[in-house]
């Protein structure tokens, strides 16, 4: 896209690059969305270089497409930013570069574009590139957290052998574990126990032996658990609720190791620290949040839990429309030739 053209007729992108679905969203200069695309996953671990460059071009096309003639006057992409799973080492930096390459020409976009992890986007979306924390529950859990000096700092995401703390794996895998104890008679009951034999059709023994063999199969399941521990908790089952508690007390030690080491923890400080908590975790299982909002309020008496201000689409939004919002340290992927010069 090229041509000649004011500051109000460029155009952003932001890209939220997941390991399930790809969306992105098209912006002018003064934030307003324009348009918005989908597509598949554009996680490369997950699908491959090809196919994840693949579906971002789909996401970008079906995005670019859609924008009317009358939202702007020559449709010039100035910036792109897109936030990807997976992006987490130097070593993940050349297949990320191939597929950004790859989907570039293959939508033929032409713009300066910048990859980061995923959860730097979710972080400028839920605080509005602000100063703050966010900590995400999902399948996975981690916390990140900005300073006013633009420095990031980082914690869990280290998958559920050494971490995970607080997800939606670990409150699965809690589930399941007192649900066998229950269910074999050395531990207290609980409703946890029928969603257990329904998994594992009545035989634990040999499911516990699928898993032993299948480390993907144990993973997913035991993160597709967690459901079952908010349905039960919701039916005041002091096992399940037991389980959601202490992962929100977990997730909150989390999130308070990067607010102190990002220094917004001072307790005499007028402002408050905000921290977003990003997840359906925290939407759905009321009493994990409550657990995470009381331990907070002991560990940082001046933190501010909220909810997010936006998706992290429009994070990577406010990203490409404002690249010196982006922390210093942060792990960046970029294209070896600017297209469109701007200071850093």
């Amino acid at each position: 896209m090229t041509g000649k053209t004011d500051d109000r007729a460029q155009i952003f992108v932001g890209v939220d690059g997941g390991a399930t679905k790809t969306r992105v969203v098209v912006g002018d200069g003064d934030g307003t969305v324009l348009a918005e695309g989908t597509g598949g996953p554009t996680n490369f671990q997950v699908v491959g270089t090809s196919q994840a460059g693949a579906n971002l071009a789909s996401a970008l096309t079906a995005a670019m497409t859609s924008i009317s003639p009358a939202a702007c006057h020559t449709p010039r992409v100035a910036r792109m930013t897109v936030g990807m799973a997976g992006l987490d080492s130097a070593a993940d930096v050349p297949p990320i570069r191939t597929l950004l390459e790859q989907a570039m020409a293959a939508c033929g976009l032409e713009t300066d574009w910048q990859v980061v992890n995923d959860a730097v986007i979710a972080w400028a979306g839920a605080l509005g590139g602000q100063a703050g924390g966010i900590v995400i529950s999902g399948s996975g859990a981690a916390a990140l957290a900005v300073n006013s000096r633009r420095q990031l700092f980082h914690a869990d995401g280290l998958g559920h052998w050494l971490g995970d703390d607080g997800s939606g794996f670990e409150i699965g895998r809690n589930g399941l574990r007192a649900a066998v104890r229950a269910q074999e008679g050395r531990g207290p009951e609980t409703l946890l126990v029928g969603p257990l034999l329904r998994l594992c059709g009545g035989n634990v023994s040999q499911w516990a032996a699928r898993l032993t063999a299948d480390g993907a199969l144990a993973h997913r399941e035991m993160a597709q658990f967690a459901p079952e521990v908010v349905q039960a908790a919701a039916a005041a089952d002091p096992v399940a609720l037991a389980v959601l508690i202490d992962a929100g007390r977990a997730l909150a030690e989390t999130a308070g190791s990067v607010l102190r080491r990002a220094g917004l923890a001072d307790a005499v400080s007028n402002d408050p620290a905000p921290v977003a908590t990003i997840g359906s975790l925290f939407v759905h299982a009321k009493p994990l949040r409550a657990a995470f909002c009381g331990k907070m309020t002991a560990l940082l008496p001046n933190c501010q839990v909220i909810w997010p201000r936006q998706q992290p689409a429009e994070g990577a939004l406010i990203l490409a429309r404002s690249p010196d919002l982006l922390p210093e340290n942060v792990l960046a992927v970029r294209n070896p030739k600017p297209i469109n010069h701007y200071d850093r």
